[in-house]
Parts: structure tokens; C-alpha cells; sequence
């Protein structure tokens, strides 16, 4: 059997006496301030020196964390060797110090957090100038501001601001850490002028400068395109040009033009005009040929002309001869020849007068660069071929401007032809319905005929009037109805007192009406002259001047009714008629004038009542009192003058001239024993003859009376 081993008993250690003393440690902090309610972290330890679990006590507003597990609060223990790390969080308000303590066992340390002071004063911010803006415009700049920890107070001056996306005031307010600031200023009205916005954040400012741009008048270059070959005395303007280049009115000013500016009324003035206007340049061409005419336009200093040439003259000029007329007779040595002539291009420098082919060597009257010209011809016996020749200063000639016969001969011998006699008559129509104008005159015979004479060869035909009811028709009152074409005849006694509407293109009677038994004494001559009255009432009509019956009738157009227009006792007793020879009304009035034959008065009658009213009264006058009778009048009103021109007999061979407005009357176209009046008892004067034409019963001749000298030929004369 083995030994039974010895057993040693093994010592139990020493129970050790608790050790709760930590070495020492310290908690520090890795910022000496921190921010408003900031977390604070303290650095870890280790805790070392105890052989137990330690008490671990933490101040109140302080968390810790044991081993880096989580922080929580409330007393525990801690053993050797774990970490230990405090949480806490700094003060609410700054400059606050908030004091921790922390015991292990019996070791106790502390440390205390302090908040930061308040800080608004900003980080230095600016913005950057602005220069050459423009007038009047509102500029912005912006900032982010930074460097303060509380919202700092922020105001502006002389301008706006806005936070964020915030509107922009002008009144105080406060910004936060890391906003954006914007600046707003509004720049001078003025040119190189500085406007500035002062932004004042916690004392810090930035300003915002804005320079506006220089004052600039003067414009970008312009130019206008010139015109050549362009029409005497035109206006021409030049294509509108767009002002640019400027930034303030500038001035403008025109030579020697016009301009309008956006269509504006044109102007010479001065003025001024802004960029983006449009401006139109006009002038006057020259009055005469391959001549400049030169506008100058300036605006701003700067200048440009528009010139506008008239075309060359290579067109010789042109001439008329107004009296006398185409083809006429004197028996005087010398004839009155008066006309006019024209060039579009030049100045007419000579006007000659050519008979027969040579040079008349006549003095030519003219006051107005030959626009109007006279002289007193002389003439050879027999034919006159008279030629105007005219020179212009471009050197052009006419040498057949403008002709006429005139024959030299006993005034008793017939013109320009034998035969186709006239006829005693009282009215002379210039017939211009057809292509050639004819004059139309009547005759006393019993027939029917009327004398057509051509005015500008005094070629006289017969004409017949076809249809008539009767065999006794008389044609020595007539009047023309142009707007018809109808011829109306006043048959008057010994013929069949009728009065009869003629088709002037077939000569056929298309109406009539007898006048017979409305005369009180149907054998005398009683019926004179006629006027077709389309102007002083609504319905037209035939006006008759009655000699015996003392009286003025009225007929429709179409002849179916007869009245008394006026008389001796409709519509009074006033101012009777002394056997009225005439009427006629002023061409573009309303006055109707007749006149008188037995006193040689005229009247004037209202064409609503036929009341009568003197006129004139030649007698009257000194210089006209030798006037006996009036017959027939006309009115020469169409070329400058306003007269009426009567004719009478027993006035010693001379017309009376009677001025419409003033009522002076004269003698006109005195005594001529060459080309004597005797019974001058028929006149016509039309717009488009510068003479008068004139019948005579006794003469049978037609006079052409020139209505500025008073001249007279003759046109046609038969025995």
C-alpha cells in the first residue's frame, strides 16, 4: 500500500482593504468659449488607483459616459481602468459660466464652461461701384454677412435693402449670421453724377456707388440719299432716318428745309429730339432747271445735307396768244396781239414776233419775264401770218409757239368768206358739247336755220332744225342746257311764239310750248333772251326777259308750264321794269341781273321772289352818262376780273363795264371806225377765250373784243 501523501495546506491571500482613491485626473475642454446652449465634450480619462468600484457623482446639468457607452446621468460606480468622458451643455445666454463637478471615490476636479460674449459686429463686407449707368435707374448689389453670433441691428441711407427674398424698405431692422444682404440705390437723374447707398450692419458699412454715364448729344453718323432729274418747285423729302447714338435731347436745327419729327407737323423751327426719333428731311426743289437745292440738317453738331437737282432743260418753251383770235380782219393798220407764255424748266429770255416769216422787230411789253406780253402789231395790207418765237435760257427755242391770221382789209368786205349771210339776232352760244366748239347763232328769217360759225376760222354753215310744227319759226333767241345737250329756240314774233327744246346731236325739236297766248301784244317783238336757271332753285328752268310784256316768265325744262316770274306788279309795284331786254345770272352766285332797255338800268332780282333791286344806273356816272340802252349782258369773271360787260345801241359805238362788287361802271371798247359797232345786240364771254364775242345785226359780223384792252376784230362778217 502506497504511502498516503502528505497534504500542505495552501495559504489563502490576504483580503485586501478596499480602495475607492483614484490617481488623479483632470477633464478639459477643447474650446475656451462656446456658443449659446452649445454641447459640450469633455476629453476621456482613464480611471486608475482603485481596487474596487469607485462612487461616481456628476453635478446636476452634466451627463457621462462609462467605457464610451451612453451618456446618462444619476449616481453609479466605476471600476479601475474604464474611461469616463462628461457631457454638458453651455450657458443660454453669453458670457454665462457653467461649473461641473465630478467625484470618484474621494477625488474630486471640476471644470467650467464659458459661452461666448455677443458679437455683432460683422466681418468687413463691400460692394463693388458701379460707373456709367444710366439715368434714373434703380442698381443692386449684395452680401452675405458673417462674423457676428446675434442679430445685428442694420439701417440704410439714401437708398433700400432687402434680406434673403425679402421686400426692400428703407426702415431699420436686424440680420442674422449668414443672410444675404441686398443693396438698392437709384441712380442721378443727372449726367456724371454719384449716387450713393450707405448699409450700416452693427457698425460695420459697405456703400453701393453708382456713376451715371456722361451726357452724350452727339449722334451716330446720318446721311440722305440725294435726288436727280427731280420736277421744278416740288417737294421732295428724303427717306426718314432713326436717331441713335445719344442719350439726351439733342438739339436740332434745319437750314433751308424742313424736318418732322414721328410724323409730327413739319418745321424750320429749332428743337430738339431723343434717340429712337425718326426724323424726315423735306425741301423745296428750284424754280428753275439743273439747279440744286441743298437742306442741311443738324443734330448734336453733327451735319448732313439732302440735295435735290432738277431735271436738265432740253424742252423748248411754250406760248399762247389770248387775243385776237385764230382767224380774224381789221381794218386798222395795227393790231392789239397779247398772250402769254410758259416754260416748266427756265426763264423765257426773249419773245419775238414773226410776220409772214420775218422778224416784226416789235417792242414786246411784259412786266413778268414774257408769263404775260403785249404789243400793238403792225400789219401789211392783205394776210398776216403772226408766229410767236420764244427762247428760254437753257438755250431751247420754239420757233412756232403759238400762230394767227390776221387780214388787213376794208372793214365793208365779207370774212373770211362770201355767202351763208347772217341775219338779225340776239343772242350768240358758243356750242362746246362737240369735239370742235361752234358758235351758234339765229336768225329772223322765217326758216328755221341756225348760222354755225367755226371761232377759229370764222367759217360760217347753215344749220336746219328739223320737226318743227309750224313754217314760222324764228331763231334769234337761243340758250344752251349743256347738262342735256339741248338747244332751247325762242321763237319770237313775226315767227310763231314758241319756244322750242332742240336735240343739239340731231337738230330734232323735242319739246315746245307756245308762248302766244300769254303775250299781250303777240305782234311786237316781245320776246328777247333766255337763261336756263339750273342754280337758284330745286327744280330748274327757263327764265325769258319779255320787252313789252314788262315781265320775266318761267318755264319748266320740259315746257309744260308757263309763269310770270317777276313784273311790274309780281311780286310789287316796285322798281317797275322798263321794257327788260336780258337776264343772266353770275356765274357761281345766286344774282340774277337783267337789264333795261328803254333807261339802261339794271336790276338785280332775287331769285326766290323776283323782288327788284337797282344795280346800277349808268346814267348816273359822269363817266358813263352817255349811256342810252342795255340789251344783252355777259360776265367776265373767269380770268382775274369780275364785271359784268352790256351791250346796248345808241351808246356811241362802245360796251359798258359794270364792276360786280364796287357797281363802278365805264365804257369799254370805245369807238373804233375801222370795226364800228352799230346794233351790237348779242354777247357771249366762256372761261376758255380771253374775248368777248359780239354780234351785231346791222354790221352782220361777230366781233372778238378783247377783254384787257378792249380790241376789237372781227371773227366772220357776211352783207
Amino acid at each position: 500500500m502506497a504511502p498516503t501523501p502528505t497534504i500542505t495546506p495552501t495559504p489563502f491571500p490576504p483580503t485586501p482593504v478596499p480602495d475607492t482613491s483614484p490617481e488623479a485626473f483632470t477633464f478639459t475642454l477643447e474650446q475656451s468659449t462656446y456658443a449659446r446652449s452649445a454641447e459640450v465634450l469633455t476629453n476621456t480619462v482613464t480611471i486608475a488607483g482603485i481596487n474596487t468600484q469607485a462612487p461616481l457623482v456628476v453635478s446636476a446639468g452634466a451627463e457621462y459616459s462609462i467605457a464610451s457607452g451612453d451618456f446618462t446621468a444619476g449616481n453609479t460606480t466605476i471600476a479601475n481602468g474604464q474611461t469616463l468622458q462628461i457631457k454638458t451643455q453651455a450657458g443660454a445666454e453669453f458670457s454665462d459660466e457653467v461649473a461641473i463637478t465630478v467625484s470618484v471615490g474621494d477625488y474630486e476636479t471640476s471644470f467650467t464652461v464659458v459661452t461666448v460674449p455677443q458679437d455683432i459686429t460683422p466681418e468687413p463686407f463691400s460692394f463693388a461701384p458701379k460707373t456709367d449707368v444710366d439715368l434714373a435707374m434703380a442698381y443692386t448689389a449684395s452680401a452675405t454677412i458673417t462674423g457676428i453670433n446675434d442679430a445685428a441691428p442694420i439701417s440704410v441711407s439714401n437708398g433700400e435693402y432687402a434680406i434673403g427674398d425679402g421686400d426692400f424698405t428703407s426702415a431699420a431692422g436686424t440680420i442674422e449670421s449668414g443672410e444675404t444682404v441686398t443693396v438698392k440705390v437709384l441712380s442721378s437723374t443727372n449726367f456724371s453724377t454719384e449716387t450713393a447707398a450707405v448699409l450700416d450692419i452693427g457698425g460695420v458699412k459697405g456703400t453701393l456707388a453708382v456713376t451715371t454715364l456722361a451726357q452724350d448729344i452727339e449722334p451716330d453718323a446720318f446721311s440722305f440719299e440725294s435726288v436727280m432729274d427731280a420736277d421744278l418747285n416740288t417737294v421732295y423729302s428724303a427717306d426718314a432716318i432713326t436717331i441713335s447714338g445719344i442719350n439726351d435731347a439733342a438739339p436740332i436745327v434745319v437750314a433751308d428745309g424742313e424736318y418732322a419729327i414721328n410724323d409730327q407737323p413739319f418745321t424750320s423751327e429749332e428743337g430738339t429730339v431723343q434717340a429712337g426719333d425718326n426724323v424726315v428731311l423735306r425741301l423745296t426743289s428750284a424754280a428753275t432747271a439743273n439747279t440744286v437745292a441743298m437742306a442741311t440738317l443738324t443734330i448734336g453738331g453733327i451735319a448732313n445735307s439732302f440735295s435735290v437737282t432738277t431735271v436738265k432743260d432740253l424742252q423748248a418753251p411754250t406760248a399762247k396768244i389770248a387775243f385776237p383770235p385764230p382767224t380774224a380782219k381789221t381794218a386798222n393798220t395795227s393790231v392789239m396781239v397779247r398772250g402769254s407764255a410758259e416754260d416748266n424748266l427756265s426763264q423765257i429770255t426773249d419773245l419775238k414776233i414773226f410776220v409772214n416769216g420775218q422778224d416784226s422787230g416789235a417792242t414786246i411789253e411784259s412786266t413778268d419775264n414774257f408769263a404775260t406780253w403785249k404789243t400793238q402789231l403792225d400789219l401789211f395790207e392783205g394776210d398776216n401770218a403772226i408766229t410767236i418765237v420764244v427762247t428760254d435760257e437753257a438755250g431751247n427755242v420754239n420757233t412756232e409757239a403759238a400762230s394767227v391770221n390776221m387780214r388787213r382789209e376794208d372793214y365793208d368786205l365779207e370774212f373770211p368768206h362770201e355767202g351763208v349771210e347772217f341775219n338779225l339776232s340776239r343772242t350768240v352760244v358758243l356750242d362746246d358739247t362737240v369735239d370742235s366748239p361752234r358758235l351758234l347763232i339765229g336768225r329772223r328769217s322765217i326758216d328755221g336755220k341756225i348760222m354755225s360759225i367755226d371761232p377759229s376760222t370764222g367759217v360760217r354753215t347753215e344749220l336746219t332744225v328739223k320737226g318743227l310744227p309750224t313754217n314760222l319759226t324764228v331763231t334769234e333767241s337761243m340758250t344752251l342746257d349743256k347738262e342735256t345737250n339741248a338747244l332751247y329756240v325762242l321763237s319770237t314774233a313775226p315767227g310763231d311764239q314758241i319756244i322750242y327744246r332742240v336735240d343739239l346731236a340731231s337738230l330734232e325739236v323735242t319739246h315746245f310750248l307756245s308762248l302766244a297766248d300769254k303775250l299781250t301784244a303777240p305782234d311786237k317783238i316781245s320776246l328777247r333772251r333766255m337763261l336756263v336757271d339750273r342754280e337758284t332753285q330745286d327744280h330748274p328752268r327757263i327764265l325769258i326777259a319779255m320787252v313789252f310784256e314788262n315781265a320775266i316768265g318761267s318755264v319748266d325744262l320740259d315746257l309744260t308750264e308757263f309763269s310770270i316770274f317777276s313784273s311790274n306788279t309780281i311780286p310789287n309795284t316796285a322798281l317797275p321794269f322798263d321794257e327788260p331786254t336780258d337776264i343772266k345770272l353770275v356765274p357761281g352766285t345766286r344774282r340774277l341781273l337783267a337789264t333795261n332797255l328803254a333807261n339802261g338800268q339794271i336790276l338785280e332780282i332775287d331769285p326766290d321772289t323776283g323782288t327788284r333791286n337797282l344795280f346800277v344806273d349808268a346814267t348816273a356816272s359822269t363817266e358813263t352818262s352817255s349811256w342810252a340802252s342795255a340789251t344783252a349782258i355777259a360776265f367776265d369773271v373767269y380770268h382775274g376780273r369780275n364785271r359784268a360787260i352790256v351791250t346796248g345801241y345808241e351808246n356811241n359805238d362802245t360796251l359798258l363795264a359794270v364792276n360786280l362788287e364796287s357797281r363802278v361802271t365805264e365804257l369799254f371798247s370805245g369807238l373804233d371806225l375801222n370795226n364800228r359797232f352799230d346794233e351790237n345786240k348779242a354777247i357771249m364771254i366762256h372761261p376758255n377765250y380771253e374775248f368777248a364775242f359780239v354780234f351785231d345785226n346791222t354790221e352782220n359780223a361777230i366781233f372778238a373784243v378783247d377783254l384787257v384792252t378792249g380790241q376789237r376784230v372781227v371773227i366772220s362778217k357776211s352783207n
